[in-house]
């Protein structure tokens, strides 16, 4: 007689209870072949597993972009499968941000948990995550892999500041503009105007300037005189949009706040170029609209149509908010009064208030993370700067050489040109990495705060102050029949999550065993 299901599986999960994975990344394919934070990682894990009596069954090992902030890596899906096959088996891991690195990736771990009885623990501090965790030891896992996901994106964005130095020079920071060329000349790269490209862009801002074109019959007219992108594309419409509000084509560099005159030639006249302008800003005027300010603009689309929401007035003082329809006839088409919207985000917004009783926790949760992360850059700065010091021996040697007239002076120019530029990019990348570190802490606080603070601010702000509010709150919510469905960034839109469960009172009313019950105990992967 075949035994019952259940109780295969739990004996399957009872002869895996001494079995582990080695689960170890890092972020780049760079990083992996350099053996970078791998070998430390693997050698680390192999250790605690062999003081502790497991035995490892299987390695993944995976180079996975830290700026795939929405996904599920290569790497976790084998997890996944391996760990559903061989319930009970304990995940090695060296620290959160190493598996956890998108909100998806959390889900898949916390399914794994409940339904497969898996354990995962972060070797370097001994934290383990089972179905047997705490509330508070959840929480603060899931703090600890959000603010490693945090780093990681605060320390792009800082290492792109570099970039405005650039920008301040005069010279344009990134890809060039339809109708530009990039050019390395010296130690400088810069770009120059495209002859086959340029009096076709040219063309179409004329085009457009009569009065006589749409964007769409612009798009139809670079199709006809066989204006294509660099990858031989025909620009899209909003590409087409794009390119005739750049003010690079008369010769302005414009990179985040720095707007000065670049180095570049214009290929469009001033004078054409403000027609088009004038003209742009015509169309897209909406009658009713007028000069009027509506915070909530752009913050929300429409759930039937995906079509934003914009603004209108009826009657000189009723203010509402509706779908544009742009991509045609809404069944969703809804007119939602500014009040209403007002209200409901009023209610979304209490209900993320952190409580009193949880906030130090997240606080002592947020200073252990740092520390990790500092300890992390510190291995990494080493790294770079022995980089750097290999860099600057081999401009040494190669002055030298060309003193020596051991190479010609082309050669010594191109490679002077290269060695610089790599070594001013491990510079930037330094100087970006000293200065996400220093921000981590007051960053991570802010937003918690913003959390428990963002209820009550809002209800006193004035209407454009609390756009802002909802911005840094990342607020892109969507609209269907009246009722508004929210989506903020994380953690804010985990903190709605978990409210909607724990009642009406949201977040305030929670106990601490209400924080874990409260999740739910068959989570999914959002598909």
């Amino acid at each position: 007689m075949a035994r019952p299901r259940k109780q295969q599986n739990s004996e399957l999960t009872a002869s895996n209870q001494n079995k582990a994975v080695l689960y170890a990344r890092v972020s780049t394919e760079d990083q992996a072949k350099e053996g970078f934070s791998l070998d430390a990682q693997t050698m680390l894990i192999e250790r605690y597993a062999s003081d502790k009596g497991l035995t490892i069954v299987e390695r993944i090992i995976e180079a996975e972009s830290a700026s795939k902030i929405d996904s599920v890596s290569k790497g976790i899906s084998q997890l996944d499968r391996f760990v559903r096959e061989n319930p009970g088996v304990t995940v090695l891991i060296e620290k959160p941000d190493r598996f956890s690195r998108s909100h998806k990736e959390l889900i898949l771990l916390e399914m794994l948990v409940n339904d497969f009885a898996a354990s995962f623990i972060m070797v370097k501090d001994g934290q383990k995550i089972s179905k047997g965790s705490s509330a508070n030891e959840w929480l603060t896992f899931e703090f600890q892999a959000l603010m490693g996901r945090h780093f990681i994106k605060n320390l792009k964005a800082e290492v792109v500041k570099g970039m405005k130095m650039k920008a301040l020079e005069g010279y344009f920071p990134s890809c060039a503009p339809l109708g530009y060329l990039n050019v390395t000349t010296g130690s400088k790269k810069k770009i120059i105007t495209d002859d086959e490209r340029a009096p076709l862009v040219r063309e179409l801002f004329q085009a457009y300037a009569s009065g006589k074109y749409s964007i769409s019959q612009c798009r139809q007219l670079a199709i006809e005189i066989g204006l294509r992108t660099r990858k031989d594309k025909i620009p899209a419409n909003a590409s087409v949009h794009r390119m005739l509000q750049n003010k690079a084509y008369i010769g302005w560099v414009e990179w985040d706040d720095i707007s000065v005159r670049g180095k570049h030639e214009a290929i469009v006249s001033e004078d054409v170029f403000n027609r088009v302008q004038a003209i742009l800003e015509g169309r897209t005027t909406i009658a009713g609209f007028g000069t009027l300010d509506f915070p909530y603009k752009g913050l929300f689309k429409c759930g039937r149509c995906g079509c934003s929401f914009t603004g209108e007035v009826k009657k000189k003082r009723y203010r509402y908010m509706r779908c544009t329809g742009k991509r045609g006839p809404c069944a969703g088409v809804k007119v939602v009064r500014e009040e209403d919207l007002t209200k409901q985000i009023s209610e979304a917004l209490r209900s993320i208030s952190i409580p009193d009783a949880v906030f130090p926790a997240l606080q002592e949760a947020l200073k252990d993370v740092i520390e990790k992360e500092q300890k992390f850059q510190q291995e990494n700065d080493g790294r770079l700067a022995s980089q750097a010091q290999k860099l600057k021996d081999r401009l040494s040697n190669l002055y030298l050489d060309h003193v020596a007239d051991r190479i010609s002076s082309e050669t010594y120019e191109d490679l002077r040109s290269k060695f610089e530029d790599e070594l001013q990019s491990i510079r930037t990348v330094l100087s970006g990495m000293d200065r996400a570190e220093s921000n981590l802490f007051d960053t991570g606080l802010q937003m918690l705060e913003l959390a428990r603070d963002a209820w009550k601010t809002f209800l006193e702000a004035k209407p454009m102050d609390r756009r802002d509010i909802l911005m840094a709150l990342g607020w892109n919510s969507t609209v269907i029949d009246g009722k508004v469905e929210v989506s903020m960034l994380e953690p804010f839109q985990s903190l709605y999550e978990l409210a909607q469960k724990c009642g009406e009172n949201g977040l305030e009313s929670a106990s601490d065993e209400e924080w874990y019950s409260g999740r739910d105990s068959n989570p999914r992967p959002p598909p």
